[in-house]
């Protein structure tokens, strides 16, 4: 998607912009708002990051990556009992079958649990999990660039540490 590439390329307001006439055409595509939020999270819009993350995971029914996303943006926004709310409730989840390890790795970095966010990195990259392809241009990992621990996952995944990671 567009937006996604355009948001990962450093491009937010242009980002936003593909993905307002995706969202024109389709209200209801579930990753345009996922997107949207990660921009609104980027220009520090907290009250609709969580509003564009709530949508997307009322439009998927609750899959991980929206829940997750919400966690992480009510985390970022200063809403840390919903976003341990948003992990009780994949906890719940986990326990009746699987849920990517990415959803809680991304809420414990935003709760500022660096190291329970990399023991999950690393358990989703064992996992072969989708959305660590992501990991190398997502902004929400910046946090973790210098980290040693991170370094070498991204070795191990074969992505170039030299520059910017």
């Amino acid at each position: 998607m567009e937006g996604q590439i355009l948001f990962f390329a450093g491009r937010a307001d242009e980002a936003a912009n593909a993905l307002r006439a995706t969202m024109d055409m389709d209200p209801n595509f579930w990753l345009a708002h996922l997107f949207m939020t990660r921009i609104y999270l980027k220009k520090e819009m907290f009250a609709e990051a969580l509003e564009s993350a709530a949508k997307a995971k009322q439009l998927t029914g609750g899959n991980a990556e929206a829940t997750g996303t919400l966690g992480y943006a009510a985390a970022k926004s200063g809403k840390r009992h919903r976003a341990h709310r948003v992990l009780k409730e994949l906890e719940a989840r986990a326990g009746k079958g699987f849920v990517p390890a990415y959803a809680f790795a991304q809420i414990h970095l935003a709760l500022g649990d660096r190291t329970k966010a990399m023991n999950l990195l690393e358990k989703a990259f064992e996992q072969r999990e989708p959305l660590m392809v992501f990991i190398k241009v997502e902004p929400k990992w910046d946090a973790l660039r210098s980290e040693p621990r991170f370094l070498q996952l991204m070795k191990r995944m074969k992505f170039g540490v030299s520059g910017k990671t």
